[in-house]
């Protein structure tokens, strides 16, 4: 959710919630911009960290002890703090890009949110650009024990999905520098096939862009939005035109397979297994420890 607008109502959030608990959510993301600039912050924060939810929030490194006070009463509700580095050093990071922010004011935010006690997740984009320096980046990010999240560039053409780079050989070297980071980070490494870092929904990608709950041959359901067709033994409902919960109630045979699909794979797998895509999974293949 937008942290920052002003115009995003902590009175919506109120009544969405107990929604979203109902449907399983037990997890949010806060983005932005700041979240903290959003005038009413503070009841935002006390909304989402209620009822047992864990809240998520993305910053670009600015007013760290601003957000520390904020945090105190609900300490054991803030999931992670995320961050976006575009490179190991000043040069790579600042130079990729305008919006990337200052690098030591991103490190100095990774560092005293980790000394306080709260996980830190780095994001990164990945694009020919910084696919170079992803080695160089884990040797950077190992001593802070952090999580680092991998995602593919959003493409310039209007309504093109995220995708990694193609071309075999480019797709190789990534692989190559995947399996090296996983040992580098000690497998705290994630990837992500699209925008955003949702642990609420997070199967393939971002759940913004699931488009269909599937019901394979064998009986099992899956969420995806790339399922390939020797997958496919029959579509349950489309999201993109439908509600989870409209769906549930077209199928009630199936209302307990959905829900146990969808909760054994936010519990027990991580999102780099969640996916059915095929690049991910042969990146999964190749990176599996011996």
């Amino acid at each position: 959710m937008p942290g920052d607008a002003g115009d995003f109502d902590p009175d919506v959030l109120g009544e969405v919630l107990p929604v979203l608990r109902s449907l399983g959510v037990s997890a949010l993301v806060m983005t932005g911009g700041e979240p903290i600039l959003h005038p009413r912050f503070g009841e935002l924060l006390a909304l989402s960290c209620r009822d047992g939810c864990r809240l998520g929030l993305r910053s670009h490194g600015w007013q760290v002890p601003e957000y520390l006070q904020a945090f105190a009463p609900y300490r054991e509700r803030i999931a992670h703090v995320l961050l976006t580095l575009r490179g190991p050093a000043a040069r790579a990071h600042n130079g990729a890009s305008p919006a990337a922010g200052d690098f030591v004011r991103i490190v100095e935010a990774i560092d005293g949110y980790r000394q306080a006690g709260y996980a830190v997740i780095v994001d990164h984009v990945v694009d020919e650009q910084t696919m170079g320096h992803l080695t160089a980046l884990g040797e950077f990010l190992a001593p802070r024990s952090i999580t680092l999240h991998l995602r593919a560039a959003v493409p310039a053409q209007g309504g093109a999905e995220p995708a990694w780079p193609a071309g075999p050989a480019a797709r190789s070297a990534l692989i190559a520098q995947i399996h090296a980071l996983k040992q580098i980070l000690s497998e705290r490494i994630v990837l992500e096939p699209s925008l955003g870092v949702n642990h609420s929904y997070n199967f393939c990608s971002n759940f913004a862009v699931m488009d269909k709950i599937l019901l394979r041959a064998n009986g099992s359901v899956v969420f995806c939005h790339r399922c390939r067709p020797s997958d496919r033994s029959a579509v349950l409902g489309n999201l993109r035109d439908d509600t989870l919960r409209a769906i549930l109630g077209h199928h009630p045979a199936r209302v307990g397979a959905i829900w146990s699909a969808r909760l054994a794979a936010m519990a027990a797998e991580p999102p780099a297994i969640r996916n059915n895509c095929a690049f991910c999974q042969d990146t999964l293949r190749a990176t599996k420890p011996t």
